[in-house]
């Protein structure tokens, strides 16, 4: 059994082809997103059925005065916009792309903050544009957190810029949490977001135009509450509990098929 995260224009031709001659040794494949499934070699995908991860949406949200509290915690005023991204500092999640737009942001709203939560390789090279771009603490990275749905919910606007993606569990989280998102249309983004319901997609590497919708959720209020009621309602889509059900139906019949019996008393012998 295998799961693919990613469309496969994310890998190298060699990849590919094992991806493409391995594949047909699974009993069961899935895929994140029905554009992941898409991007597939025809005769795969058609062996491929779409499961999306999910969250728990049985947990505890944050409670109401999490939001003023985290807003303290990091020396940020209640009323001031903030838009948080979640995403490792990788090259698919094209920071550069969300600080040149959080750089046009700042320019009409300098009250703004933007906060980054995530580690990764790219570390010194962002810290490094960063410096470049003169964002000062306009534009926090904040690195790896345990408290991210505090942060969630201390923001206004999830944004990410990515250039690659397959079906992003951050942006499950945020809808769990009322965030109108702002992200750019790759992947299974769009299996989650829909322009002007709960949020906005835009081209990826389009920096004015992610700026643009960005300003215009932190804005207009009334906007920004209609999307964010909407990503809340969205959210049941992304229940865990159907997921793992899935999978575990997946496995009973694999188990019990003649095949993988067979296959089970032959190592034993």
């Amino acid at each position: 059994m295998s799961t693919e995260h990613n469309v496969w224009s994310n890998f190298s031709r060699p990849t590919r082809l094992l991806n493409a001659v391995t594949g047909g040794m699974d009993d069961k494949r899935w895929a994140v997103s029905g554009e992941v499934k898409r991007s597939m070699w025809p005769r795969l995908a058609q062996r491929t059925e779409v499961l999306r991860h999910g969250i728990n949406l049985g947990t505890t949200l944050p409670r109401a005065s999490s939001r003023t509290e985290t807003r303290r915690q990091l020396g940020i005023s209640s009323d001031a916009p903030v838009v948080i991204c979640v995403a490792n500092l990788r090259k698919e999640k094209d920071y550069p792309n969300l600080m040149r737009a959080a750089h046009q942001v700042l320019e009409q709203e300098p009250d703004a903050v933007f906060l980054a939560v995530g580690q990764g390789p790219l570390e010194a090279e962002l810290s490094e544009l960063h410096t470049r771009m003169g964002l000062g603490d306009r534009f926090r990275f904040l690195g790896y957190r345990e408290d991210v749905r505090e942060l969630l919910s201390a923001a206004d606007v999830f944004a990410l810029g990515s250039l690659q993606e397959g079906l992003p569990v951050a942006i499950m989280e945020a809808l769990q949490l009322s965030l109108p998102i702002v992200a750019t249309d790759v992947g299974g983004v769009s299996e989650a977001v829909t322009s002007d319901v709960n949020g906005f997609l835009v081209p990826p590497g389009d920096d004015a135009a992610l700026a643009s919708s960005i300003l215009t959720v932190l804005q207009d209020p009334d906007l920004r509450h209609r999307l964010g009621a909407a990503s809340r309602a969205r959210a049941s889509e992304f229940d865990i509990r159907t997921t793992v059900a899935q999978e575990e139906a997946a496995y009973k019949r694999l188990v019990g098929s003649p095949v993988i019996s067979r296959a089970s008393r032959g190592d034993r012998d």
